[in-house]
């Protein structure tokens, strides 16, 4: 299996824990709040109203697609050789690569399914708080968030998830395995715990069965272009069942 640098691979989960995850939300909230103060100054008169504005969410919104497109570039600098060589390496045993990635897609779609209808019933969960935000976004903005969901969301979460831990994880495929997908699954509920609602914790059960069958994948083909595209016809599934409520 090709790795990343250890380098490469620290820079990636701090890009992604530190940069995305922390400091990216303020700064750029704090930015289209500037920018609105001092394009429409009668609105800054009522900083309640300002934030509530038609105004305010057109700047988050265009914030928002130079956020998400600003860090796939800064991964694909990052992770460049690495993903070239992957990607040649998937196309290169294309047939074996498709049918491994179709399997695990299909394990993924009962884990969630199984896994989901558990947690209703214990605790009477119908979905994760993660997957209302998702759709109470896509109801706002449709297409942002279904570029986010199947664009953005496999190539940067497999990277930070499975290569950047695989990488630093490099001498124990036990510790690969479970890290990543721990890890894949506390970050799919760390906005439930920071809005207090602490009880959806236990849909990180959910996503640690999915984060397990991507490091399956992983590892099964050797190249980081099967998880993603793994993980992309997950979200796509979920995309288009989202369009078809509209």
């Amino acid at each position: 299996m090709q790795y990343l640098s250890k380098n490469k691979s620290v820079a990636s989960l701090l890009v992604y824990f530190l940069g995305y995850t922390l400091i990216a939300p303020f700064v750029m909230t704090f930015a289209a709040i500037s920018i609105c103060m001092f394009k429409y100054p009668t609105l800054s008169q009522d900083f309640d109203a300002m934030m509530a504005s038609a105004e305010l969410m057109s700047i988050l919104n265009c914030a928002e697609w130079i956020l998400y497109i600003g860090f796939i570039i800064i991964f694909i600098l990052i992770c460049f050789k690495y993903l070239k060589s992957d990607v040649v390496k998937f196309f290169g045993n294309l047939k074996y690569n498709l049918i491994i990635s179709l399997k695990c897609f299909g394990f993924m779609y009962v884990t969630q399914i199984v896994l989901s209808l558990a947690i209703d019933l214990i605790f009477n969960l119908s979905s994760s708080g993660n997957q209302e935000l998702v759709e109470a976004a896509f109801m706002l903005s449709p297409f942002k968030i279904a570029f986010v969901t199947i664009i953005f969301a496999p190539i940067i979460e497999e990277l930070v998830f499975r290569s950047a831990i695989f990488s630093l994880c490099r001498n124990n495929k036990k510790l690969q395995i479970i890290l990543a997908s721990c890890l894949f699954g506390f970050i799919h509920v760390f906005g439930s715990v920071l809005m207090g609602n602490y009880l959806d914790v236990v849909n990180v059960i959910v996503y640690i069965g999915l984060g397990y069958w991507l490091s399956y994948a992983y590892i099964k083909t050797d190249t980081i272009a099967t998880p993603i595209f793994v993980h992309f016809l997950n979200n796509l599934l979920g995309v288009v069942l989202m369009f078809l409520t509209l």
